[in-house]
């Protein structure tokens, strides 16, 4: 199988891949020294570096002759790390979410019926790096309790170079930890668990009176306004 190389820009790491990628990448960090690392289709990390080399192209042809020193030895793809979990239960812990962790997020869940929630995510994209930087990402902005909130949050702060992108997801208080029953993601989104449970806990924490108070005045504002 023909392997082609590639260089990095930005770092000089070498990429090392065969067909496409799509079996995995190999990475070395400080070529020729060092070891390789690999990547497997499908996950997070494999997806920045496919978009960078197949899409931003921010990468040179590399010849590993070029170094005095031979590169390492490319191994042998790891056994059993070609077929990776959903694009979802990557975003997800991997470990059970400890309830007490959570104290608000908890005592909002305790009084909800079948101690579940539904709460909306908010992700923004810059338009600019999808199209012209190192690729596309969906990264967590904020997390709303109302699906109108979240809407209304777009609205008011679309512009141009910024693509907002709404995802829903419901959380459970099972036992002693928070589990996430249902959990939206679609390729490119970077929300992972813990982040929309720490923004949730800021939401209904302290920190969140302030964030209602704000979304208060703006909805008076909106109607007097009219």
């Amino acid at each position: 199988m023909k392997v082609e190389y590639y260089q990095d820009f930005e770092n000089e790491a070498v990429y090392a891949v065969s067909t496409m990628g799509f079996d995995g990448i190999f990475r070395l960090m400080n070529p020729p020294h060092g070891q390789w690392e690999y990547f497997a289709s499908g996950t997070l990390d494999w997806d920045a570096l496919h978009q960078k080399i197949y899409r931003a192209h921010r990468v040179v042809a590399f010849d590993p002759a070029k170094y005095s020193t031979p590169l390492p030895k490319l191994p042998e793809p790891p056994k059993g790390e070609k077929k990776t979990s959903s694009w979802a239960d990557q975003l997800l812990p991997k470990r059970p979410m400890k309830a007490y962790r959570f104290p608000m997020t908890r005592k909002r869940l305790e009084s909800r019926e079948n101690a579940s929630m539904t709460v909306f995510a908010v992700l923004h994209e810059d338009i600019y790096e999808s199209a012209l930087g190192d690729g596309e990402f969906h990264y967590l902005q904020d997390v709303f309790l109302e699906k109108e909130e979240a809407e209304r949050y777009m609205d008011q702060k679309q512009d141009k170079w910024i693509r907002f992108h709404l995802r829903t997801i419901t959380i459970r208080l099972d036992g002693g930890s928070i589990t996430f029953p249902s959990y939206e993601a679609h390729d490119y989104d970077h929300h992972k668990g813990l982040e929309v449970l720490k923004m949730l806990e800021d939401l209904l924490g302290p920190s969140g009176w302030v964030h209602n108070l704000k979304v208060g005045i703006r909805t008076l504002s909106r109607l007097f306004t009219k």
